[in-house]
């Protein structure tokens, strides 16, 4: 238990991919402050106090997995310029991070040099260069990726940490 008093949303629409939305209302409107990244007009943003324009995967480089799990990583290529003046979460945090006297968390590194830095620490994708080429590269995995896996294989001793156990 606590009493939030700001919420920072960026990633995520609470009201759009969370389950009981009312519940997720309710918690909105019990906050003092709420900032939002977000490109359109979501009905989380419409909570947002402070609400930030942030790209589009059109409008960034980056490297993701598909979903959760996935068995490969893609790259993806900025294929627009920003449109009006949405920025990077990146570039955001960046500069909040800047004006609140934080140490800014790039230490000096572009997106693409942070980027080539987290290929350089996966041997899996090989060379930046070339997995930026190809876009995508295949990763093993062993087990098999399996969410939940504890909770399946025996739900008694390992509950999920809510008041009945289960997903909620």
């Amino acid at each position: 238990p606590c009493d939030p008093k700001l919420a920072y949303i960026f990633s995520l629409n609470p009201l759009c991919n969370l389950p009981d939305v009312n519940k997720g209302i309710q918690a909105l409107k019990s906050l003092e402050f709420i900032v939002v990244h977000e490109q359109r007009m979501t009905p989380t943003a419409r909570f947002a106090d402070i609400l930030l324009p942030v790209n589009s995967f059109m409008e960034k480089e980056d490297i993701i997995p598909p979903w959760l799990g996935a068995p490969y990583y893609m790259y993806m290529n900025q294929v627009i310029d920003n449109m009006y003046d949405s920025r990077t979460d990146r570039a955001i945090v960046a500069e909040l991070a800047a004006r609140l006297g934080t140490r800014d968390f790039r230490e000096g590194r572009t997106d693409e040099e942070w980027l080539r830095t987290i290929v350089g620490n996966n041997s899996e994708m090989g060379a930046f260069d070339a997995f930026r080429e190809k876009a995508v590269v295949r990763i093993r995995e062993s087990p098999p990726f399996v969410a939940f896996r504890d909770q399946i294989a025996d739900p008694d001793n390992h509950p999920f940490p809510t008041p009945s156990g289960k997903i909620e």
